[in-house]
């Protein structure tokens, strides 16, 4: 991402250069991710959040039955491999009824946390790239962080962020107040870069400053990392138990791409494959988007048709989101008092 840095160096007060900023953010955020992963553990720790995974849903996995299930198939590759994508669907599946069990049973927190998601992701891809919008709209961060997280990193780096990724889709898809407050935090970041990168910029500032520190030397990052696998234990066993498959399942995917490394085509083609895995869990967080998406939908149902009547279009991003903020506050008037 070193093309990034440049560019956000050079252009972090241009006013057409909004997403840079915001895509900055992330990839410094995400640099720190260690760190991030582990005050996110630690808060979860002392219930000051909440990353529990719904038991009704989530499978149930312990480390001694996970493998009595690959020896009765005499640790066949094969199936150990897509068991593992099958564990991986599961939990991401338990996250997504989680949350629609969270809208029946509270529409109105549900509804700040979908109203929030939603405003989010149009604020974000409503902001320009440059000065042709064009540009904008070609580029996705998830997409480009996950590459460059994929071949950069180590496995339990990447371990890491597969379960990263799982904690932040229980933490956004959980509406208790604590989470409600982080989500809101996220988008006033993301209103204020529309008027000045001010904000975005000191935060960016603050944690490229850390990541030149000696917190970020290795041997203490490594310290770190375990203290991050440490408090996944100290969760609860079936959490530890799935975290551990994704660290054997990252282990596989390293070791097959560095024994490919010479041969291009192989190399590529268990790229995908390994990380199939990765597509499965950010496959998740497009289906609660469209979950929220929908809900929006269904609340602005009258204006979205009287607006296409008169206007023979559909609504605009702008109008929407404003819609949107007239419900959130009505919402939030009802869940915070």
């Amino acid at each position: 991402m070193k093309l990034t840095a440049q560019r956000y160096t050079l252009l972090k007060n241009d006013r057409n250069f909004q997403k840079l900023n915001v895509e900055f953010l992330l990839i410094t955020l995400a640099q720190n991710m260690q760190y991030v992963f582990l005050v996110l553990q630690l808060l979860g720790i002392l219930n000051v959040i909440n990353f529990s995974l719904n038991p009704d849903h989530f499978p149930s996995l312990t480390i001694t039955g996970e493998f009595s299930t690959f020896k009765s198939h005499s640790f066949n590759p094969v199936y150990i491999y897509g068991h593992f994508l099958y564990v991986f669907y599961e939990a991401m599946r338990s996250v997504t009824l989680t949350f629609i069990d969270h809208i029946r049973a509270n529409p109105f927190s549900a509804g700040i946390v979908a109203i929030l998601i939603v405003n989010i992701w149009l604020l974000y891809s409503g902001m320009s790239y440059g000065h042709d919008n064009r540009s904008a709209r070609k580029r996705n961060i998830v997409i480009e962080l996950m590459k460059d997280v994929l071949k950069s990193g180590n496995l339990l780096e990447d371990a890491l962020w597969m379960m990263f990724i799982l904690d932040i889709i229980v933490f956004i898809t959980t509406p208790t107040k604590s989470h409600i407050y982080f989500l809101l935090g996220v988008y006033l970041v993301m209103l204020s870069i529309k008027v000045t990168p001010l904000v975005s910029n000191l935060i960016i500032y603050a944690s490229t400053a850390f990541q030149k520190s000696f917190f970020h030397n290795e041997k203490v990052l490594f310290v770190v990392t375990l203290l991050d696998i440490a408090t996944v234990y100290f969760d609860t066993r079936s959490t530890f138990t799935f975290f551990l498959m994704i660290i054997a399942y990252s282990a596989v995917a390293t070791i097959l791409l560095k024994l490919t490394s010479k041969f291009e085509q192989a190399n590529k083609v268990i790229f995908y494959l390994s990380y199939l895995g990765f597509i499965v869990f950010l496959g998740s967080i497009f289906l609660i988007y469209g979950i929220s998406f929908l809900l929006v939908i269904i609340a602005q149902l009258p204006l979205l048709i009287y607006f296409y009547k008169a206007k023979k279009k559909f609504i605009p991003r702008w109008l929407m989101q404003a819609a949107n903020g007239l419900f959130l506050v009505i919402l939030l008037f009802f869940f915070l008092r």
